[in-house]
């Protein structure tokens, strides 16, 4: 027998159904409008209040004393010991201006607003009135029994759905029913769309209007079976995310599959706290510490109102050890949307029959929104004085979350969890300062050893956050990019139709499809060559293999520097936590500057990180290049190189619509079937080593050959004849423009190189120029092998100046 058949005259293991019927009559017909429901507190069209047996109270403004004193203030009763006065209660989100609590213990009255307060004279009275009354008790129930009026209206919209929007049961943790809620559509036009009507049962056999003294949050039956909870602003989203990722049904299995984030969703608990994001603090809020929840994702609707609730709730949570985030929805999504809703048909593109999402991640919408902080009460003065103002202390889930770098004493601060979100010193507490009761929140972890880390460590392949070694702690950097998909799976067809497409000589194919398999399954691979990637015509789809990339090793593990970045800039940090580097134009055709460059940052083991804002420390260097050019030559490089591998690029465009259907299997599972295929590519071909050398093909044969024309590398030997006289000789020496053009002229009869060609040549060699001097009656500029010679007179320039020919007598 169920706790209703306990409670409802007529029902028993033997009753009939007309006797069933008869104790169904006996419930109230709360569908009836009652036109001095107002008077009593509530809309007109909401149900009438049914009414206690004889000599039992239910609600305390049943009470003549209390009445008296809630009409005066404007409020109304919303639990039997709860009243409140609200502003603008039609719109989405009523605004609670004051709450008014009554005692049953000692039949105290207290008002959170000193100017709602009861006088003297009414607060005896509501006591005395209090104290005299005999109570009605809210009863749990184990489940549902007869309905009736608009609960009954409500449950029978929802009958045959797979997951209910119109009647919500609320379950403690032990399964027991102790609120239902119904959503009642308003008509078109309305100033609110809908409302959501909170009934409890009591032991007098009665559902009333009337919410517990503290609201349940809808789901609690989950807990037993989920340490992570994503935590909705309602019961509808809530339900309709259970319903989703349970997958018990044809039509919850399907909806999981299309849905954009359903594997994420998956694997938790999906709670709805309920009285709208401006009550939060009405919830109970102990059931998820009670349960040992362990990770929470707020999800607000996206709206101000909605985003509002998150400190509210974060603080809340403050008294649990429990890792709190936040799911923000950008403005991509439409307003008030939540996660019961249809994601917007733009974030979708239709590839060869179906649609593919390409919206945001929720990874991309998840934002860190622990509470830092806990105030610890000093001990107290002895004798007289103020006692002083509670302190600050970090809170020990916040604690682990966060770690702290300190370098040349400047501190950076790491997510532990994610590892991508690194801030310096003053944008941390800005950071942290709407979830803490701090200022400088950074001070608090820079005092506590277990946050405190040597240094960072960039480790493709290795998962781990912390790594100790030779006595040294580090945090990991790196984040793992997609996953591969199960083999069988899926179709690798439009990747290999690329590659074929990008790389037509099959030789060439192989080299790039083992470097391009190392760097996707082998990540703790560092090898010691790169990609040069040249064509005449735009649009062959070089710069595809970027977005391929950055789709299958994660975005944050790919760095898009411009050629000037890469080549002049003294910031760096492109380089820094990063797997691949990829230069979309290079267009430093035949200078030795930017070869020589690239050529120390292939082959470095460390780097000195020097980035804006960011304190500079010392990394490992994991990156590889990629360097893309349109320019018949845009990388002069030696006759040895070992850097680069240079494969023949297509000068063929494919048909748009061939590129639309590649970037939309992108989109979709295009990253995790690369991965899939890069695992097997390597098992079949094996790696590539770090001690591998790359191979030498047609297509660098011939940039060698393009790279050695005889002007510039005279030039080039020039330069660096003029550096190897300086350290030989300890002085430094000035070469004059027209000088070093004569000699090349003589070296080279067909060239004719300019004279801002010619310093060009010799600058990027090492040297350094001076400004214009007059030199033998005109005006020369020298280049000089010392940056602080560049401001010579001309007198000392002549005096240093050296003929090309007495540098390079040998070669002559």
């Amino acid at each position: 027998m169920t706790d209703w058949q306990e409670n409802t005259p007529g029902a028993g293991p033997g009753a009939k159904a007309d006797e069933a019927e008869k104790g169904q009559e006996k419930m109230p017909k709360d569908s009836i409008p009652d036109k001095n429901a107002q008077e009593k507190g509530y809309p007109a069209d909401q149900p009438e209040k049914p009414r206690a047996p004889e000599g039992k109270t239910a609600s305390v403004d049943e009470l003549p004393a209390v009445r008296d004193y809630l009409n005066r203030i404007g409020a109304r009763c919303t639990s039997m010991l709860k009243a409140k006065i609200i502003e603008d209660e039609h719109s989405k989100y009523p605004h609670v201006v004051a709450t008014i609590r009554f005692s049953r213990a000692d039949g105290s009255v207290t008002a959170d607003l000193p100017e709602y307060a009861p006088t003297e004279k009414e607060a005896e009275a509501i006591s005395e009135a209090i104290s005299a009354a005999r109570w009605v008790e809210m009863k749990p129930l184990d489940r549902i029994g007869p309905l009736s009026g608009q609960m009954r209206e409500a449950e029978q919209k929802d009958h045959g759905r797979d997951w209910p929007m119109h009647f919500f049961e609320f379950r403690d943790a032990a399964g027991k029913i102790v609120m239902v809620q119904i959503r009642v559509d308003r008509e078109p036009g309305a100033a609110r769309e809908k409302d959501y009507l909170n009934f409890t049962f009591w032991d007098d056999n009665q559902w009333r209007l009337a919410e517990p003294e503290v609201l349940p949050l809808w789901g609690q039956e989950q807990l037993a079976d989920h340490a992570t909870v994503f935590l909705h602003e309602g019961a509808k989203s809530a339900a309709h995310c259970r319903w989703l990722t349970a997958a018990d049904s044809r039509a919850s299995r399907a909806a999981l599959a299309a849905h954009p984030w359903g594997e994420a969703l998956k694997g938790a608990a999906h709670l709805g706290w309920v009285g709208g994001a401006k009550r939060p603090l009405d919830t109970d809020w102990s059931v998820l510490a009670k349960a040992g929840v362990k990770r929470v994702y707020i999800v607000t609707d996206h709206d101000d109102e909605g985003e509002s609730a998150v400190k509210p709730i974060s603080k809340a949570l403050a008294g649990a050890d429990i890792d709190v985030d936040w799911i923000k929805f950008g403005d991509a999504f439409p307003p008030a949307f939540d996660l019961g809703d249809a994601f917007p048909s733009a974030m979708f593109r239709e590839v060869e029959g179906r649609q593919r999402y390409q919206g945001p991640t929720l990874r991309d919408c998840t934002f860190p929104a622990t509470w830092a902080t806990r105030l610890l009460a000093p001990p107290a003065p002895e004798g007289r004085g103020r006692p002083p103002a509670p302190k600050p202390v970090a809170r020990k889930a916040f604690l682990r979350q966060w770690a702290v770098v300190t370098e040349e004493g400047k501190s950076l601060f790491v997510h532990r969890r994610d590892r991508l979100r690194k801030y310096a010193e003053e944008a941390f507490n800005t950071r942290a300062r709407p979830f803490s009761d701090a200022r400088n929140t950074a001070d608090l972890l820079k005092t506590d050893p277990a946050c405190a880390f040597d240094g960072l460590a960039y480790r493709p392949g290795v998962d781990e956050a912390e790594i100790v070694e030779q006595g040294r702690r580090l945090l990991n950097t790196w984040v793992r990019g997609a996953e591969a998909m199960p083999e069988g799976a899926a179709d690798e067809g439009p990747w290999t139709e690329y590659l074929a497409h990008l790389f037509p000589d099959e030789e060439d194919r192989q080299h790039v499809s083992r470097w391009l398999a190392t760097l996707i399954a082998r990540p703790a691979v560092r090898m010691r060559y790169g990609l040069l990637l040249f064509s005449n015509e735009h649009g062959t789809g070089k710069g595809t293999l970027c977005e391929v990339l950055r789709g299958v090793l994660g975005s944050w593990n790919v760095s898009v520097p411009s050629e000037s970045e890469v080549v002049r800039s003294d910031y760096n940090d492109y380089l820094a936590h990063k797997t691949l580097v990829f230069v979309h134009e290079i267009y430093a055709g035949s200078t030795w500057k930017a070869y020589r460059n690239l050529k120390e940052k292939i082959t470095d083991t460390t780097i000195r990180v020097n980035a804006k804002y960011v304190p500079g420390y010392e990394i490992e260097a994991r990156a590889h290049f990629i360097l893309c050019s349109n320019a018949s030559i845009g990388l002069t490089i030696e006759k040895q190189d070992r850097r680069f591998l240079v494969p023949r690029v297509t000068e063929q465009r494919r048909p748009q619509a061939e590129w639309d259907a590649f970037y939309g299997w992108l989109k979709g599972d295009g990253p995790a079937i690369i991965a899939r295929w890069a695992e097997r590519f390597v098992s079949q071909h094996g790696a590539v080593r770090e001690s591998d050398l790359p191979p030498v093909t047609e297509r660098k044969r011939k940039l060698i050959e393009d790279s050695r024309s005889p002007a510039h590398r005279a030039l080039a030997d020039l330069a660096e004849a003029a550096l190897a006289e300086d350290q030989e000789s300890g002085a430094f020496v000035s070469l004059v423009d027209a000088d070093v053009a004569a000699w090349v002229k003589a070296q080279v009869p067909e060239a004719n190189l300019p004279l801002n060609v010619v310093r060009e040549a010799l600058t990027e060699g090492g040297l350094f120029e001076t400004k214009r001097l007059t030199i033998g009656g005109r005006k020369r500029t020298c280049c000089v092998t010392r940056a602080e010679a560049r401001g010579v007179g001309a007198a000392e320039a002549q005096a240093y100046r050296k003929r090309p020919d007495d540098l390079l007598a040998s070669d002559m």
